[in-house]
């Protein structure tokens, strides 16, 4: 896949396979049967990098962490790119089902995504 391509929603939900599509993960929620969401984030990341790390030609991939205000420098952009928007979590939080202060989304309302679901159009 060319290094400027973006994912496509609808491509992906239309495809049931491709050698150029692949898992994003960025939080680890269960490993070896163990539960580490009591872990801070940073230290869920580290494992979940080391973890991919390991299988080398895996599908999954992790994004890199970026630290510091991120609503102004990357969410600016991931819109000017034309992202859905952006996920910033606070890096010493527990993960926690539902609604937090410490996970926050930022949508780009320009986005394909958020004007099909503006328009009620689901998959």
């Amino acid at each position: 896949m060319p290094a400027r391509s973006l994912a496509s929603f609808d491509l992906l939900c239309n495809r049931t396979h491709t050698k150029h599509a692949f898992d994003w993960a960025f939080d680890l929620l269960v490993l070896d049967g163990e539960d580490p969401r009591a872990e801070p984030l940073d230290r869920r990341r580290a494992e979940l990098q080391a973890l991919l790390k390991a299988v080398r030609r895996s599908a999954w991939r992790s994004n890199d962490a970026v630290t510091g205000d991120g609503r102004l420098s990357l969410y600016a952009q991931a819109c000017a790119m034309g992202l859905e928007g952006i996920v910033s979590k606070r890096a010493t939080s527990r993960y926690r089902s539902g609604r937090s202060a410490d996970w926050v989304r930022a949508k780009n309302p320009a986005s394909l995504a958020a004007r099909r679901e503006a328009e009620g159009v689901g998959w």
